[in-house]
């Protein structure tokens, strides 16, 4: 069988055809292909933007809320620091009042000591006892602690001096 140039023709007219028919398949996979990549990204940025509409949709009204909220909570802040100072304030305070007091009452029960040892002391000299009883007293009053805030030990001595030497007397 010998063909003829016009079945030859039309043999490679039919394998362009067929070859072309296989390309417009290869070619409609990858329009195919490049079509479903095209809608997974349109479809990821359709995805983002309704994120970012998402976080713009909550982080406004919280980024509001939160610039809002802050100089009160500032002012609160400083409000409970400020009352927390004055409170130590009225403590310290109190408390120094109160050791101010106590150390008054001290020199005031010390100054009531001083009267009371010296009106004994006064009691017991200015009487009409003789210079020797009057050592005696004295004596007596340093021993039993009732002197004690007057320089006892002196007193002590003058009074033993006196009842060494009545003559001479130590104590007025």
């Amino acid at each position: 069988m010998v063909m003829t140039e016009l079945e030859k023709a039309k043999l490679a007219l039919l394998e362009r055809e067929t070859v072309v028919k296989e390309n417009a398949h290869e070619n409609s996979k990858i329009e195919f292909e490049l079509r479903k990549r095209e809608i997974a990204i349109e479809e990821n940025k359709q995805n983002l933007e309704r994120r970012r509409m998402w976080f713009v949709g909550i982080g406004v009204p919280i980024t509001l809320a939160l610039v809002s909220a802050l100089p009160t909570a500032i002012i609160g802040y400083q409000s409970n620091q400020l009352a927390i100072s004055q409170a130590q304030t009225e403590i310290e305070l109190e408390a120094v009042q109160a050791q101010s007091r106590l150390q008054l009452e001290r020199e005031l029960a010390q100054s009531r000591q001083l009267e009371f040892e010296l009106g004994l002391l006064n009691d017991a000299l200015s009487t009409n006892l003789s210079a020797e009883e009057k050592a005696n007293q004295i004596i007596f009053l340093v021993r039993a602690g009732l002197l004690n805030s007057l320089n006892s030990e002196e007193l002590l001595g003058m009074a033993e001096a006196t009842l060494e030497d009545p003559t001479n007397p130590m104590l007025p």
